[in-house]
């Protein structure tokens, strides 16, 4: 889930043949901001030409925009220039990534724009609360029987934390989920002997999902096949 937040800029140009003042950028925020941990999100300033923007990030990681799979040198602060190559919707903006750690105790993302002259201004300070993410847990057998072939209603349930949303259950192709794929129960038939998986992820209170589904590893057990009942004659 990634987020563009517009911290814009508004550009109050004075007259300075006439009053003698420098033209520069007063800011505000579209706050509040919340995200998940680990989370990586989109943040944008406009500012006028030519003018230095600073980010200041605390509690996350910056990624320079340019380059989004590589992180700034500095981590949580970063400078750049708005040039002609860097206009959006006709406006000069900065724009960067920011991943969250709900480790870190404070969370917040500030900009500064330096324009010609020197003169600078900086957003509102904009808090940013970061949330923890969901560990899933699974109940269920975890060595099962392969289903009998003649008489094939063996099943097992599996389940996770109620009260969540976006469930996402899967298992391997050794079994196939009968029912309850959007909730949080599932019936589960095994067909196949073997090692399968069955795994579930959703979204917790707070909207944030793990990074990844947590899986269980489920022994499949072959049932015998005796033979038909014989008799002496």
């Amino acid at each position: 889930m990634i987020k563009t937040i517009h911290i814009k800029l508004l550009l109050l140009f004075s007259l300075s043949i006439l009053f003698g003042h420098s033209a520069f950028a007063q800011t505000n925020n579209s706050g509040p901001e919340v995200a998940c941990d680990g989370q990586v999100r989109n943040y944008r300033v406009e500012g006028a030409e030519n003018s230095d923007i600073r980010w200041v990030v605390v509690g996350g990681t910056i990624f320079n925009e340019e380059a989004p799979d590589v992180l700034v040198d500095s981590g949580t602060d970063f400078t750049e220039m708005t040039t002609a190559s860097s206009v959006v919707d006709g406006a000069f903006d900065s724009q960067i990534k920011v991943i969250w750690d709900a480790n870190l105790t404070e969370h917040s993302i500030i900009a500064t724009e330096t324009a010609t002259g020197g003169c600078s201004t900086s957003t509102p300070l904009l808090n940013v609360t970061v949330k923890p993410l969901p560990n899933p847990n699974i109940a269920g057998s975890k060595e099962v029987c392969a289903i009998d072939p003649i008489y094939p209603v063996d099943t097992e349930i599996y389940t996770t934390e109620a009260d969540m949303t976006s469930y996402t259950w899967t298992v391997s192709s050794q079994g196939v989920i009968l029912s309850g794929a959007d909730t949080n129960e599932i019936t589960v038939k095994w067909i196949t002997a073997g090692t399968g998986t069955v795994s579930v992820n959703y979204e917790n209170t707070n909207g944030c999902s793990a990074t990844s589904a947590t899986s269980e590893t489920i022994t499949i057990y072959a049932r015998p096949s005796p033979s038909g009942i014989s008799t002496d004659e």
